[in-house]
């Protein structure tokens, strides 16, 4: 699946120093937006808490990330992890 492939840049790009966390965890939220796509959800959420664990320095980027996780456990009738996620952004 494509979304390994992307994980296995991720494993690599942690080697890498002119990769920056901000690089990674584009990436990451990228990976959680085609898990979503593919109704893989929970994975999803794994993805975007990843992203936002790497945006910890920029509390801007890290809400975005934190509310396309709302929206992926939202989509699985997970409420009250979404509202959680969302007062955490």
């Amino acid at each position: 699946m494509v979304d390994q492939q992307f994980e296995t840049a991720l494993e690599v790009s942690r080697r890498v120093p002119d990769v920056t966390d901000v690089d990674r965890a584009r990436l990451w939220t990228l990976v959680g937006e085609l898990r979503e796509l593919a109704g893989e959800f929970e994975a999803s959420v794994d993805a975007h808490r990843r992203a936002a664990r790497l945006l910890r320095g920029d509390p801007v980027a890290a809400a975005e990330v934190l509310a396309r996780q709302a929206t992926a456990h939202e989509r699985t009738g997970a409420f009250t992890s979404a509202l959680q996620v969302v007062a955490r952004a």
